[in-house]
C-alpha cells in the first residue's frame, strides 16, 4: 500500500491532490518504511499539497476508504439513469493528481 512517486524526473515541483467522494485515511511516512506514519483524515473537496523533495519522497497512500461518508451532495438518490453513478460512488473515493513530470527546460528528445 504504501508507495512512493518515482515517474517524475524532478522531484522539487509539488503534487497537488483533490479528494472527491467518501472519506480516507491518507497516511504519510518518511523517506524509508521504518518510519511510522503519520494518518490524515481526507473528506470530499480536500485538497493536499505535497511540496519539497523531502515531501515527495516519503512513502504514502490510503489503507482505507470510509464507505458511508460520501456527502449528501454527491448522492442521486437513485434516479433514473443517475442510478450507476450513485451505486458507484457510494462506494468510491475519486482522487485527482496534477504534478509537472518533467522539470522546466526539459527536452526528452536528449
Amino acid at each position: 500500500m504504501a508507495h512512493v512517486d518515482r515517474s517524475e524526473v524532478c522531484a522539487t515541483s509539488p503534487l497537488v491532490s483533490i479528494s472527491l467522494g467518501n472519506s480516507a485515511i491518507f497516511l504519510i511516512g518518511g523517506l524509508t518504511r521504518d518510519i511510522d506514519p503519520v494518518p490524515i483524515l481526507l473528506r470530499s473537496g480536500d485538497v493536499v499539497i505535497m511540496s519539497g523533495p523531502a515531501c515527495r519522497r516519503a512513502y504514502h497512500g490510503v489503507p482505507r476508504i470510509l464507505e458511508g461518508s460520501l456527502p449528501p451532495h454527491l448522492k442521486s438518490g437513485n434516479i433514473g439513469e443517475w442510478t450507476p453513478y450513485d451505486q458507484y460512488m457510494r462506494t468510491t473515493r475519486i482522487n485527482i493528481n496534477a504534478r509537472q513530470v518533467f522539470p522546466k527546460g526539459f527536452d526528452p528528445k536528449s
